[in-house]
């Protein structure tokens, strides 16, 4: 939301907003002339003309009654990323995991010193500092001079099959969401009329077997027919048919380093992508990604997918990777204290938090200590075995109250009872409550040693607990 924010503010309009709780965001639109206040509350309407909402907002929110009794008209935030992208060449990057990085990286790939497409993503893109940037000196593509707009799109409530996509890059499906959905197959029929809607090229995922799921329904309903497909996988994967055209990118030779990961990259085209075939069976040695994590090696996968499709020198994208700078919350090192490597991430699904635990043990000397906030009552009731499994890979698990993201508690849905399975499983598991982050920076250098990484992992506001770490004990930063 504070992407669309920034945007509107910069195209001249006049925003305003509000939150929860205060942080580093509202921190940084108040100093961009864009007063948010703390709370919901129903005044907070003032003199809007247009109220937009995020999928996390209920329809008894005060201020959504408020401005429905004054008639006042309230979207979703696809609905004004759609009327924003209308009249652009738009890429749209959608699906569970790595939404984030994906579009970092692809961004980075697409801009130069002449052009830059306009970006919104859900995370701080630390190379610009920002979620959101106008673009300058509209790209352009064999099909379109339109200027060109990059968006992470939302798949949580089911409305990011109403924006406007050329090229639609899609990561993976998992289960999540299920409240609005009710089941995987709905969910998959989801993705199916996003493929169906992207006008150009669709970039997919192969080695995630939901997206197989969706890419054999769409192929036995036509959809495929008009569009170019790009898929990508860590192995051989056969042609798709019943697809214009169809380029396949496999890894191989993977090499884990210090300092991320070195692959080389087979481009085999089965059917012409367009004009330019020089990614015909094409192989490219020692691409090299300043990342750790199988899951980020898909994320560059998916991100040279979609430079392939706006015809990006290879050069340029071997460029453009070597140096991306990454995102913040996503495996962010926020201090090292006698030793101990503080470690900040978004991770707040199952598969997620698996991911960055194996992370943190490919390049941990020592024990990994996970703190962890659970993300919205809903997420932990329809996943809390998967959310046991994926953090009894930790050494030592110490878990928050649930951040509920403004959902109903549930007596037999809570982190304590989380805790109380993985103490099952034999694990070393502590129920934090609402501990303050000054107790809990006590307690972690209690007990970590020097080697050690702690993670904190979540989607709420555990960012606050990790980076008090950068205060001393005489409470200055």
């Amino acid at each position: 939301m504070s992407g669309i924010a920034r945007i509107f503010r910069k195209l001249g309009l006049t925003i305003q907003g509000s939150d929860l709780i205060h942080s580093s965001i509202i921190q940084q639109l108040n100093t961009l002339d864009i007063p948010a206040s703390i709370g919901h509350n129903a005044q907070n309407i003032g003199n809007a003309k247009l109220v937009i909402r995020s999928s996390a907002i209920p329809d008894d929110n005060p201020e959504i009654l408020a401005a429905r009794d004054r008639n006042i008209p309230v979207i979703s935030r696809a609905e004004s990323l759609a009327a924003l992208m209308t009249g652009h060449f738009c890429i749209t990057v959608a699906g569970s995991h790595g939404k984030t990085t994906t579009t970092a990286m692809i961004y980075d790939l697409l801009k130069t010193r002449a052009s830059s497409p306009t970006l919104i993503a859900g995370g701080i893109i630390r190379a610009i500092g920002t979620n959101a940037k106008l673009g300058y000196q509209p790209l352009s593509t064999q099909e379109s001079s339109w200027p060109l707009i990059l968006v992470e799109s939302d798949e949580s409530d089911g409305s990011f099959i109403s924006i406007p996509t050329n090229i639609g890059v899609l990561t993976n499906i998992d289960s999540d969401h299920m409240s609005h959905y009710g089941g995987m197959d709905s969910m998959k029929e989801a993705f199916c009329l996003f493929i169906n809607k992207a006008e150009n090229t669709v970039v997919l995922n192969l080695d995630n077997h939901n997206l197989v799921d969706v890419l054999e329904q769409t192929h036995q309903r036509g959809f495929l027919k008009t569009k170019k497909i790009i898929t990508y996988s860590k192995g051989a994967k056969p042609r798709i048919d019943g697809a214009k055209s169809h380029l396949h990118l496999t890894t191989s030779d993977m090499r884990t380093t210090h300092s991320g990961m070195s692959f080389d990259l087979l481009a085999r085209q089965y059917q012409d992508i367009g004009r330019n075939n020089g990614y015909s069976d094409r192989l490219l040695t020692d691409i090299n990604i300043p990342m750790h994590g199988l899951h980020n090696l898909e994320n560059a996968l998916a991100a040279i997918g979609a430079a392939i499709s706006m015809e990006v020198p290879f050069a340029r994208i071997r460029e453009g990777l070597e140096n991306f700078g990454g995102v913040e919350r996503r495996y962010t090192k926020i201090t090292e204290v006698n030793g101990v490597s503080i470690i900040d991430d978004y991770a707040h699904h199952p598969t997620e938090i698996a991911a960055t635990i194996a992370s943190a043990k490919l390049s941990t000397l020592r024990r990994v200590l996970a703190v962890f906030q659970p993300h919205r009552v809903t997420r932990l009731a329809n996943l809390m075995d998967e959310f046991v499994n994926a953090l009894k890979n930790a050494d030592e698990i110490w878990v928050l109250d649930i951040y509920a993201a403004g959902e109903k508690s549930l007596t037999d849905i809570t982190s304590e009872a989380l805790c109380a399975k993985l103490m099952q499983c034999g694990k070393s598991a502590r129920y934090l409550g609402q501990i303050t982050p000054k107790k809990l920076r006590l307690d972690i250098l209690s007990i970590a040693s020097d080697g050690d990484t702690v993670l904190f992992m979540g989607a709420g506001n555990i960012t606050e607990y990790a980076r008090y770490f950068t205060v001393n004990e005489l409470g200055h930063t």
